[in-house]
């Protein structure tokens, strides 16, 4: 069900600035994937904002195709000990 109700412009506006504002931390193993990436001749855009706000943590183009590319590590969804 979706719902008609929406925030005024200037609210929307400010809370997707707030949104952006914050960049991801990379990982240990996003720190060695970019390596590898470049060593096969990658280009890559690290911590890539799209359009939508959100960021990805790899973004790459292959053969005229941009694709994203999320890296999780063994820890990255885990929460509490």
């Amino acid at each position: 069900m979706t719902s008609n109700i929406q925030l005024p412009t200037s609210l929307q506006e400010e809370f997707y600035e707030a949104f952006v504002l914050v960049v991801p931390r990379s990982s240990k193993l996003h720190d060695n994937v970019m390596p590898g990436l470049q060593s096969i001749g990658i280009d890559s855009e690290e911590e890539a904002l799209t359009t939508r706000g959100y960021y990805i943590n790899v973004l790459v183009e292959v053969n005229g195709v941009k694709i994203g590319i999320e890296i999780d590590g063994p820890s990255h969804l885990l929460v509490g000990n």
